[in-house]
This record gives structure tokens, C-alpha cells and sequence, in this order.
């Protein structure tokens, strides 16, 4: 993570119960009627799986739950978050931090077209069943195709993420003097892999089978100084809360960062001092500048 590099995993969803047991005669027979959104649009468990199987749109409509662990504890119960993970300090919100999980469920064609994880996160996606094509790109290097507006809260692109791989894919990767040579990286993860994606970086997925995942963003210790930034400088970039919280989430995160280092009750007392001196020089750092702002004023 030190890096923000991607990287994929190899050995942890074959230690998970899901692991050859989540498949679609699996979530028919024991899930079959719990509600799951995609596009927009909300299905029994069952009735998306008969959709699936026999749609043919060009866009498929495309499960992307973040209710799932709510509803469905025994789905929570199949997977764990693996080790390199586990630094997740948004969890010191509990059921106030943005959404941050989701179980995904696509035909082959579905997925989902260029973007930048939400509120500065990185994330980690798992694939129990398939497997998905990942492009991505440096957060130094806007995608060929997609145009954000200056102050992120906009994006156009191409209307599918078909149209994308027709219209840029292959003449971008071929073209020596394209300017995004060497920047674009690319992926088949398979079923038993995570892929982990740093925050910033620019990515877009296709299911190339049906295909099952999870996924889910974090804050960990390496990334917390660029969070604090985020949420201080960025509150309307915020995105996974009500929008009456979402000029409240700095505020509030500092005071759970404070406890938490304050508090006796954690065993990783590295961890607690890595965060002590994060937030100290965050700080420092923002009454250096609003001193400097003041002074300018």
C-alpha cells in the first residue's frame, strides 16, 4: 500500500466459507428471496438469477448491494477480511461511516465503467465465482474517454463499458505514441483472487463470466493523512452518507481518531502511536495554513 500500487492476492478467498459454495444454485436455494439492487432497480435474489441467465441486453442491469451484511448475516459470516487489510480506521465510526461494502453479482458484459473510489478509500475486491477484466490508470492520468468535471463531482463517458473497449481500448494500447503508453495497467483476476486498488487510481471492470464478488473500501494507517485532507478540504466530494452528514464527517472522525489514541483498550499500541502522530501533524500542518491563509487575506 506504501506504494499505491495494485496487486493481487492469491491465497486468501480459498480460506473463506464462501469458497466453492457461493455459486447461483447456492443463492437461489438459500437466498432466493432476499432483495438485492441493480440498476436502479430492486429483484428477489431468485428473480435477478433468472435475469442473468437469460438476459441479452448490451448494458446488464448488475448487482451492487451494499445492504447485503444487513440483511443477510449468514452471508457476512462467509468471508473475512484478509490480514493485510485489517487497518480499517473508518470502523471507528461503526454505523456512521459512508458505505464502504458490497456484494456484486453480474452476467458476463455487466460491470462497471471508470472510476475513482469514494471519499479518498482504497479498496480490496474479491472474486468468489468468475472472473473480471480490470483496467486501470495512475490517479496522475485521467482514462482516454472520460472527462471529469474540475471539481469531481461530475464525470462524462462513454455510455456503457462495452463502448469504452470498443471505441479506446485497443487503439490506445497499440498506439506507441499514445500518451497513456506505460500507464495503463491490465487484469484478469480470477476466481479465488483479491485485487487491491489504491486509492485515486482510475479503474474500470468487465465480467467476463457470471460472476460473484465482494467488495469493500478501507482507511488504513498509510492512507489516513490523505483522508484527513480529503475530508477537511473536499466535504462536498463526500459520498456514502446522507448529504446533512457529510459536512459533519471530518469533525467527527477526528474526535474517534483522538479516542482511539487516547483510549486503553486497543493491543496495537503501534498502530495507536502511528495514528497519534498522523493526526498531530495533520494539525499542525492545517493551522500552518489557515495562518498563512489569514496573513494573505
Amino acid at each position: 500500500e506504501i506504494p499505491n500500487k495494485p496487486v493481487i492476492l492469491t491465497d486468501v478467498v480459498n480460506r473463506w466459507k464462501a469458497a466453492g459454495k457461493w455459486d447461483e444454485e447456492f443463492l437461489e436455494t438459500f437466498h432466493g428471496e432476499m432483495k438485492v439492487h441493480a440498476g436502479g432497480v430492486n429483484f428477489t435474489m431468485k428473480s435477478y438469477l433468472k435475469y442473468a441467465e437469460e438476459m441479452k441486453d448490451d448494458v446488464p442491469l448488475y448487482v451492487f448491494d451494499k445492504k447485503f451484511a444487513s440483511k443477510n448475516q449468514s452471508l457476512r459470516d462467509d468471508y473475512f477480511v484478509p490480514e493485510v487489510f485489517s487497518d480499517d480506521l473508518f470502523g471507528l465510526l461503526g454505523d456512521e461511516r459512508p458505505d464502504f461494502r458490497w456484494l456484486i453479482i453480474g452476467p458476463k458484459k455487466s460491470g462497471s465503467s471508470f472510476h475513482i473510489d469514494p471519499n479518498g478509500t482504497s479498496a480490496w475486491n474479491a472474486v468468489i465465482k468468475g472472473a473480471k477484466k480490470w483496467v486501470l490508470f495512475p490517479p496522475s492520468c485521467v482514462p482516454p474517454g472520460i472527462h471529469p468535471s474540475t471539481d469531481g463531482l461530475d464525470l462524462a463517458a462513454p455510455v456503457s463499458i462495452m463502448e469504452w473497449f470498443m471505441n479506446y481500448y485497443q487503439t490506445h494500447k497499440q498506439k506507441s505514441s499514445s500518451k497513456f503508453k506505460g500507464k495503463m495497467l491490465e487484469c484478469v483476476v480470477k476466481e479465488g483472487e483479491v485485487l487491491f486498488v489504491p486509492r485515486g487510481w482510475w479503474h474500470c471492470v468487465l465480467n467476463l463470466d457470471f460472476t460473484i464478488a465482494i467488495t469493500q473500501n478501507f482507511v488504513s494507517r498509510v492512507n489516513l493523512s490523505y483522508i484527513l485532507n480529503f475530508l477537511r478540504d473536499n466535504p462536498s466530494n463526500i459520498s456514502g452518507l446522507p448529504l446533512s452528514e457529510r459536512p459533519l464527517l471530518y469533525e467527527k472522525f477526528l474526535g474517534e481518531l483522538k479516542s482511539f489514541v487516547e483510549g486503553k483498550n486497543s493491543s496495537d499500541t503501534i498502530l495507536r502511536n502511528e495514528v497519534r502522530r498522523t493526526v498531530e501533524n495533520h494539525r499542525k500542518k492545517s493551522k500552518t495554513e489557515r495562518k498563512e491563509k489569514k496573513e494573505q487575506a
